[in-house]
């Protein structure tokens, strides 16, 4: 409603500001563009954050074990038997070294192991391939892409690769075909070159344990119900299975902890003893001693 003694200027600042939008049109669609272009600028950034900071945590579970709660190294084939039957054992992982060493030139300066990993072992090391297939024949193996490229072999399923390695001290040159590959882990300093069950089977008797040598050594890779007491539950396997884990012991084994399981459990251990003290009225709150139950 327009009173009489007042103006209608609608019409008029309707008009100059599509003069002004009309004017500034260049000005208006430069601005409109940037605000898009800072949007997909931050998501990208965003998104890119994202992914290095997974792909650096999972370089960190590679590096502290794997996914499993916990690891027993330097096994023989009959250890491992008894301690993957221990009744706390809920998944395990069956991992052996089938060389001491691999020696090609081209990969002189990056460590790479020759292994053989059953299902459990590719899924706990994140190594099950992206591209390809898992190894099934006696000369098919999968890597990762880095110790691929430094070997000049393309991603490509059934291309040759000739390893050098040592195995029980000796010098032996075997020819392979490529299966597949995963990605290589930003963080992870060495290579994995990983072979199939056939393999082990027809080359049996130069992987045979020998205690104080590498290869055919075997790694069991451990799982429980529950991550609330791994360190007690793997004393129990370990003892309960005929072995110790005193290093002056005979029946010896390396066992260990993922320190990432182990960290929470003394943050929960820490926790627990807080509680404890608060309930019996031993921590002062705000100055004043007081009985708290929790």
């Amino acid at each position: 409603m327009t009173w009489p003694f007042e103006n209608d200027t609608r019409g008029i600042e309707k008009k100059m500001a599509q003069k002004s939008f009309q004017a500034n049109r260049g000005r208006n669609i430069i601005a409109v563009v940037s605000i898009v272009l800072t949007a997909m600028l931050f998501t990208g950034l965003f998104t890119l954050q994202r992914g290095l900071t997974e792909s650096t945590e999972r370089a960190d579970m590679i590096l502290s074990g794997g996914d499993g709660h916990a690891r027993i190294i330097h096994l023989n084939p009959s250890a491992y038997d008894a301690i993957s039957a221990h009744p706390l054992v809920d998944e395990i992982a069956y991992c052996q070294t089938l060389a001491e060493r691999v020696d090609n030139a081209a990969l002189s300066k990056r460590e790479t192991l020759f292994l053989y990993y059953d299902e459990n072992a590719l899924k706990y090391h994140f190594t099950e391939p992206t591209g390809g297939h898992r190894p099934n024949g006696e000369n098919e193996i999968i890597a990762d892409t880095q110790t691929l490229e430094l070997l000049n072999v393309p991603l490509s399923v059934g291309e040759n690769i000739t390893l050098e390695l040592t195995v029980q001290g000796r010098q032996i040159k075997r020819d392979f075909v490529l299966a597949g590959w995963w990605e290589s882990y930003p963080g992870v300093h060495y290579g994995t070159i990983v072979t199939s069950q056939s393999y082990m089977q027809a080359h049996a008797e130069e992987i045979q344990y020998k205690k104080g040598v590498e290869t055919g050594s075997i790694t069991a890779i451990i799982k429980f119900a529950s991550t609330s007491n791994v360190s007690e539950d793997l004393q129990t396997v370990v003892e309960e299975s005929g072995f110790s884990t005193n290093v002056d012991d005979d029946n010896y084994v390396n066992a260990g902890i993922n320190p990432k399981y182990s960290y929470s459990q003394k943050n929960n251990r820490h926790w627990n003893n807080f509680r404890n003290r608060l309930r019996a009225g031993d921590v002062f709150v705000g100055g004043i001693s007081d009985h708290i139950y929790l």
